[in-house]
């Protein structure tokens, strides 16, 4: 794990929120600013890999017209039960996803999209979206 979001990283806070006895999970998971940085961190346990993806809005200097921009990072896995964090370079991130790559018994192995609408504060699962 890089040594800059180890650092960042509240493990206190984590171990709350994996042992399922934290009163306040919004506290640490999703997205948090860290300087001119984002660290977003997210819990899908039994979770094998986790990627965020994420736009962001900007300003053109030349015109003066906002442009959105997408970004994909694969997260780092901060706990074997299915922690994951990443340190996103973006101060202004509009909304953002994960995709997550589950492990099953059975090797079948299926991407589930979590839609993230900060505006709102809803999570979308699986059951709400429309296709993969």
């Amino acid at each position: 794990m890089d040594k800059k979001l180890y650092k960042l990283m509240n493990w206190p806070l984590i171990e709350e929120i994996v042992y399922s006895e934290s009163a306040d999970p919004h506290r640490i998971l999703g997205k948090h600013k860290a300087g001119s940085q984002t660290l977003v961190q997210a819990f899908f346990p039994g979770a094998q890999e986790v990627y965020l993806h994420w736009v962001t809005t900007e300003k053109e200097k030349e015109t003066g017209k906002t442009i959105d921009y997408a970004y994909d990072a694969k997260m780092e896995q901060a706990d074997e039960v299915g922690f994951f964090a990443v340190l996103a370079p973006a101060k202004n991130m509009t909304s953002y996803r994960f995709k997550v790559m589950p492990v099953f018994s059975n090797h079948v192995q299926r991407v589930f999209d979590f839609f993230v609408i900060i505006r709102f504060r809803k999570i979308f699962r699986p059951c709400d979206s429309f296709g993969n």
